[in-house]
């Protein structure tokens, strides 16, 4: 009997269960990976390029049950350039979400890797 696959989070993947979440941080707080029904998620990294010509703030939350919290301090200057990036791995129950945002739009890309584990 196989499994039932995992949908599809923002990007296709080589595994079904192997999930990159790619793209770029708005200026408003706005999801960027949410746990999919019936699985949890382990997230092994994530990562966050400035890849303007200026200086640009980032915040990241981990949100679950209407709860939010920061993954890391608030307001983060990121130079020209650079990158802000971190490899603990964080548990994430179904229906928890992990939002973002920048002092600009679409200047900051990130990129979140790990894996879906069916429920």
């Amino acid at each position: 009997m196989s499994q039932p696959q995992p949908p599809v989070i923002n990007q296709p993947s080589t595994s079904p269960y192997v999930l990159p979440s790619i793209g770029t941080l708005a200026a408003a707080k706005a999801p960027v990976f949410v746990t999919p029904s019936g699985y949890a998620a382990r997230i092994t990294s994530w990562t966050l390029t400035n890849t303007d010509t200026a200086s640009r703030t980032v915040n990241l939350w981990l949100t679950y049950q209407g709860v939010s919290q920061r993954l890391f301090g608030k307001d983060v200057a990121l130079l020209p350039t650079n990158m802000v990036t971190s490899d603990s791995e964080v548990y994430l129950p179904a229906g928890s979400t992990i939002e973002g945002n920048a002092s600009a739009a679409a200047v900051v890309s990130y990129v979140i890797t790990g894996e879906l584990i069916l429920l």
